[in-house]
């Protein structure tokens, strides 16, 4: 049974909880977003439409990922995850824009993604 360490981040899918990976974060930044939108009316006037709810995302930045970490997380693309932090943050999405950069060290990669919150129950 895996376990979840304090300080690093854990991804797995929300199919699977077994399968996870624990990735070393360099920087995790959560940004919960309102869906605000200008629009234009008749007359010249424009009006704030609001959507209800907030969407969360979390910015990473992991360092020192091995190669078998990077081919996974590349694999996982597209597929719906559970992403829980260090702090106790827990939420289900998918990650977009990932970046992979080897580092100079071998076996060593940094990855940096956006993992997006989508609507997820966990009611049977």
């Amino acid at each position: 049974m895996a376990t979840l360490t304090f300080g690093k981040l854990w991804l797995n899918p929300a199919s699977n909880l077994a399968a996870g990976l624990a990735l070393k974060s360099q920087s995790l930044e959560h940004d919960p977003a309102v869906f605000v939108d200008v629009r234009p009316y008749a007359g010249g006037n424009f009006r704030m439409v609001t959507t209800p709810g907030k969407q969360r995302s979390v910015k990473v930045v992991a360092n020192f990922c091995t190669d078998a970490q990077v081919a996974q997380l590349k694999t996982w693309q597209g597929t719906l995850l559970c992403l829980r932090d260090g702090r106790g943050e827990k939420l289900y999405g998918v990650y977009t824009d990932p970046t992979f950069a080897p580092r100079t060290m071998p076996n060593s990669w940094v990855v940096g993604f956006t993992f997006t919150e989508i609507s997820f129950s966990e009611t049977v």
